[in-house]
């Protein structure tokens, strides 16, 4: 299982579910991505897309789902290409939320609680189990 935490690891769910995907070490991988709230405004470069396709070792079509190079782009992409999601934020942007709940995949909302690690063992496991399952 590989956990992304943030919009800076955004685009590994894409190149481990495409790029990787036939690599031993990432084949069978699970992928669970974190959301956090709002961190910059604004997009992050003119050349974003065309740096994130590789030298055209991502096809254009698999950098779609991310859409503009913003904060929203940016988790939307990385929910597209996840197993799993975890909500880390108090203030996560609306539309990523509404997109993360749409998107059918198991959902974590992480806590301050003493229940959290618990909780959260048994999340990955509903992933692990979900992409097994579909396998």
């Amino acid at each position: 299982m590989v956990l992304c935490h943030g919009w800076f690891t955004s685009l590994l769910p894409m190149y481990i579910k495409t790029l990787y995907s036939s690599d031993p070490l990432f084949a069978n991988s699970q992928v669970v991505y974190s959301i956090y709230n709002k961190a910059f405004d604004g997009e992050i470069g003119n050349d974003y897309h065309n740096k994130a396709l590789l030298d055209n070792h991502i096809k254009k079509n698999h950098i779609t789902p991310y859409g503009a190079a913003d904060h929203k782009g940016l988790n939307m992409g990385a929910i597209h290409f996840s197993d799993g999601v975890i909500l880390a934020g108090d203030n996560i942007e609306k539309e990523v939320m509404q997109f993360a709940t749409k998107s059918g995949k198991p959902l974590f909302k992480l806590s301050d609680n003493d229940e959290v690690s618990e909780n959260y063992l048994d999340f990955l496991k509903t992933v692990e189990e979900a992409v097994d399952a579909t396998a």
